[in-house]
């Protein structure tokens, strides 16, 4: 048995299990799991490892490390021969704590995977002046595969010159960011306009796109903790 309650654990001197999950959310109120399962599992009792129970996150999330997104963690171990007792806790429930990381693909918390051929199409979106937007990114496997893109208008065509034979397929590469590029057209063009992105996924798995107004690819978004190549603050500018 592993009980979840503090009377239970206390008995015994091993953590209580807290697991860890990712969740997301649109508007910082409202948060969904990915899963049901969790994403960082405690051992359990009777494993006699670091991570027995008692997982807690730090407050920063996560930081970047290249194409890695590293995620620090803590976890105890307890003594449940009760032969380290706590100043304050007459029993080895909190002692023996390790502090662990878990490594995860740059924005790999989810994939549109496609065995054979297939589409997927975004939701309408607006480039506005501000944004500067020019170059379309994505993270993608496409090591056995391939992606390419087409752009179309409110109407559901596609805009001449943003056909998917005409864009520089991205193929037999892992890359958690990599252009994709139309012959002769640009997506400043677009600027103020709702368009779609449509991408042609064959043998490989999409895991997110954006676009920036630069060719290095910089999001603007928010990069939880930092890491060592954002060293003027919190975002990716």
């Amino acid at each position: 048995s592993h009980p979840r309650d503090n009377r239970g654990c206390a008995a015994v001197g091993l953590p209580k299990r807290t697991d860890l999950h990712f969740v997301f959310s649109r508007d910082g109120k409202k948060f969904d799991n990915l899963r049901k399962d969790p994403d960082i599992a405690s051992s359990g009792w009777g494993s006699g490892k670091w991570d027995t129970g008692y997982l807690s996150a730090t407050a920063g999330i996560c930081i970047i490390m290249g194409d890695e997104l590293w995620f620090y963690y803590s976890g105890l171990r307890g003594d449940g021969n009760n032969t380290k007792p706590d100043p304050w806790q007459k029993n080895g429930m909190y002692t023996n704590g390790s502090i662990g990381i878990a490594k995860l693909r740059r924005d790999g918390f989810a994939g549109m995977v496609a065995d054979a051929t297939g589409e997927l199409e975004t939701k309408p979106l607006v480039f506005t002046e501000k944004s500067k937007s020019k170059h379309l990114f994505v993270n993608a496997d496409t090591m056995f595969g391939s992606v390419a893109a087409e752009v179309l208008d409110e109407s559901g065509k596609v805009i001449p010159g943003f056909e998917g034979e005409n864009c520089e397929v991205l193929k037999g590469k892992d890359a958690t960011k990599a252009e994709l590029k139309w012959k002769g057209a640009n997506l400043a063009k677009l600027t103020g306009k709702k368009v779609c992105f449509r991408f042609k996924v064959t043998c490989a798995t999409l895991f997110s796109f954006w676009v920036s107004s630069s060719e290095r690819g910089e999001s603007k978004g928010y990069v939880a903790a930092g890491g060592p190549d954002y060293p003027a603050g919190l975002r990716d500018l």
